[in-house]
């Protein structure tokens, strides 16, 4: 029991240049980074024994969290993160993992229509109750989210968003007020905890007063009188 256990790692999925892979038994026991360079999918990395989980992200732009919580700053959107997990029971000489990686991030890309260029928003404030993900269970975690976006000629911005734990997601528009956004969301059928999460993009039509939600993959749209 005291000697080392190799984990023989096998990973599919992500689209990043490096993969990072975690060992964990509450807290982080061992980690490694993996470039693309390399030519198998099949890695290596010793451990000791015991009952562990094992994670891999691709897309992790922060440093690897020592309890596993990648949480937020005010102001930073979510990590453009591909993840998976799996579950190890290391006593033999080597043990073999794999782990296939998911996205775990939506875009909510956001149009604006105004009757002319001078009354388009300055700011768009997206901000919601969920702060972070979990990366020994995927689980969201609870806490303040808060991006100040600014359209791109005039009308077209976008927020990297991590899996909601309600529907508390809002987008709050210069001088304008606050529309509901992740109640949209809920009442289009999209589902937070699918194994891969679709882009939403939202048109917010102030001529018309309506607002219309798509979701990427779908055939069609909904869309809900605007609520200020």
């Amino acid at each position: 029991m005291e000697c080392p256990c190799l984990l023989d790692i096998t990973l599919a999925g992500g689209t990043d240049s490096k993969t990072v892979v975690g060992v964990w038994r509450g807290s982080l026991v061992n980690s490694c980074s993996i470039g693309s360079y390399r030519r198998s999918k099949r890695y290596g990395m010793d451990i000791p024994r015991g009952h562990f989980t094992m994670s891999a992200c691709s897309g992790l732009r922060h440093k690897l969290p020592r309890d596993g919580n990648l949480m937020l700053e005010k102001g930073e959107e979510m990590d453009e993160l591909y993840a998976g997990i799996s579950q190890l029971e290391a006593f033999a000489d080597t043990v073999y993992g794999s782990v296939s990686m998911h996205r775990q991030f939506a875009f909510v890309n956001v149009r604006v229509l105004c009757l002319s260029v001078e009354q388009m928003p300055q700011d768009i404030i997206m901000k919601g109750c969920t702060g972070g993900l979990d990366l020994r269970t995927l689980a969201p975690l609870r806490g303040e989210y808060e991006v100040t976006l600014h359209p791109i000629f005039g009308e077209f911005c976008r927020a990297s968003v991590p899996r909601q734990l309600d529907n508390s997601l809002k987008m709050a528009i210069d001088g304008v007020g606050e529309i509901p956004i992740g109640e949209y969301i809920a009442d289009s059928g999209y589902d937070w905890t699918a194994e891969d999460l679709a882009d939403i993009e939202f048109v917010i039509d102030f001529v018309e007063c309506k607002v219309t939600l798509r979701v990427a993959g779908w055939n069609e749209g909904r869309i809900f009188a605007l609520t200020i």
